[in-house]
């Protein structure tokens, strides 16, 4: 199940306060409605789950879902084209179309927060953040979302000390602070080979700092750098503190 799915998969029951919104006050009741609604109830409706009763003087309950999930079907049809386009890696159409919803007046927190997924996904951290918090306004109690809002941040504050790092960590390549000795590859640990790339340093602080800014996201794949106070490594998973092997027997993260 990839992110876009997961978004998709909240609790229907789910419930939020209303606020007032005064830019719909030309829509049908039914539209009215189906406004008030969390995401995840909108979903709910039309997958015929249980939903929040209905306004005090709405016609008769009977009558919801049927005007509700007829305004809402073409929202969820527009979601799905909308998660269509995101999982088949078409991030910018994916995003116009996530931001169509939203323009349309629509509050739905899944539209907001999948937007928001396709800005970070496209190194655009500021534009995710302001979708990110649209999504909490739109959902302010569903955990699904506050869990997300907490994860953008997280990853947006990494990226950005990732970036600062990465200059560093260039920079200590072409002064000749940190030095390729050699790549290769060693029979793996666990299974098939693993990977190093070996560098030379003069002193810890130097070798740390460019590890900080490389980025490693293949499994069994090592730098290793081997400076006079201990050799120091990072893999997928972070930074190892100083060691004397560069095998990563007794190696420990920091």
């Amino acid at each position: 199940m990839n992110w876009f799915t997961r978004l998709f998969s909240g609790n229907a029951t789910e419930t939020a306060p209303k606020p007032k919104d005064n830019r719909h006050t030309g829509a049908t009741p039914a539209e009215q409605y189906a406004l008030s609604l969390t995401s995840a109830e909108l979903q709910g409706i039309i997958s015929g789950q249980r939903i929040p009763d209905p306004p005090q003087g709405y016609r008769q309950k009977v009558d919801v879902p049927k005007d509700v999930a007829q305004w809402a079907a073409p929202v969820v049809k527009t979601l799905e084209s909308a998660d269509s386009a995101a999982n088949a890696g078409k991030l910018d159409l994916a995003f116009a179309t996530y931001t169509s919803i939203i323009t349309a007046g629509v509050r739905c927190g899944v539209a907001a927060m999948s937007a928001s997924f396709c800005c970070f996904h496209q190194d655009k951290w500021d534009l995710a953040l302001k979708y990110i918090k649209m999504a909490e306004e739109f959902d302010p109690v569903s955990t699904r979302i506050k869990e997300n809002v907490k994860y953008i941040v997280d990853e947006c504050a990494k990226r950005d000390v990732y970036e600062t790092a990465k200059v560093t960590s260039q920079k200590n390549v072409e002064s000749g602070q940190v030095r390729l000795v050699e790549k290769k590859q060693l029979p793996g640990q666990l299974i098939g080979k693993d990977t190093y790339e070996v560098y030379q340093a003069d002193t810890v602080a130097d070798a740390t700092a460019f590890l900080n800014g490389r980025n490693i996201v293949e499994q069994q794949y090592y730098v290793i750098v081997e400076t006079p106070e201990g050799i120091v490594g990072k893999d997928k998973g972070g930074v190892y503190k100083p060691s004397k092997n560069w095998r990563g027997d007794d190696w420990n993260r920091y």
